[in-house]
């Protein structure tokens, strides 16, 4: 009997040191910040600054997400912290609701280096082009996803939204328009700023024309 209730409490009171040693480290967790990063082939466990008051922090030049065989990455060794992934885009959208979301940014740059690029050449004529497309007012179709009134800071209810079907430029510009793989057609608007610029130089050309014309004809020659 004796013995029973010695080996009961030496049992009891090392399931206790470990509930303890339990609660200790992760009082240390909650309150140093720690960490885990993967290390010289470890999982290390250690404590790091706390940045800006945010409590969740990785340490570590890179750090990926993966699921099958799809994967996205957060580059942080460059002076220009990156993002990718295997597939070659990133694609903002809700899976849950079913939708795109929208991006705020202050600037956006494309890549335009030349020492990218080949084959370069003008453009022709961009008038006649631009002339065979629609522009277009619409609302998206889901309304209780795409628009939200919080988000516009004008207080108009009901905005109307403004740009091309994307079917429809596909027939003339087939080159600026790609399907997602949910099978949406999305448009490269960007690409129709070299067609404006050379539209626009077209058109300014006509005018000077015209004016030379018309001083022509007001002098009487």
């Amino acid at each position: 009997m004796f013995a029973h209730t010695k080996i009961t409490t030496n049992l009891n009171f090392k399931a206790i040191k470990k509930v303890l040693a339990l609660i200790v480290l992760c009082f240390i967790a909650f309150n140093s910040h720690a960490q885990l990063k993967y290390q010289n082939g470890y999982l290390v466990y250690n404590a790091m600054e706390r940045y800006n008051g945010y409590m969740t922090n990785w340490e570590g030049w890179a750090h990926c997400w993966k699921f099958g065989n799809r994967m996205i990455k957060f580059d942080l060794g460059p002076a220009d912290s990156r993002v990718s992934s295997n597939s070659d885009k990133l694609v903002l959208y809700d899976t849950e609701n079913g939708g795109f979301i929208d991006l705020y940014a202050r600037n956006v740059y494309t890549n335009s280096d030349a020492a990218s690029k080949t084959n370069i050449q003008s453009l022709g004529s961009a008038t006649a082009t631009l002339t065979q497309l629609r522009p277009v007012s619409f609302e998206w179709a889901d309304k209780a996803h795409y628009f939200k009134t919080s988000r516009r800071s004008t207080g108009v209810s009901n905005p109307k939204e403004m740009g091309f079907i994307a079917q429809e430029i596909e027939q003339v510009l087939p080159d600026i328009v790609a399907v997602d793989c949910e099978g949406h057609r999305v448009v490269n608007y960007s690409a129709l700023i070299p067609l404006l610029t050379k539209s626009i130089q077209e058109l300014n050309g006509q005018i000077e024309t015209l004016k030379a014309e018309i001083e022509a004809l007001k002098s009487g020659k």
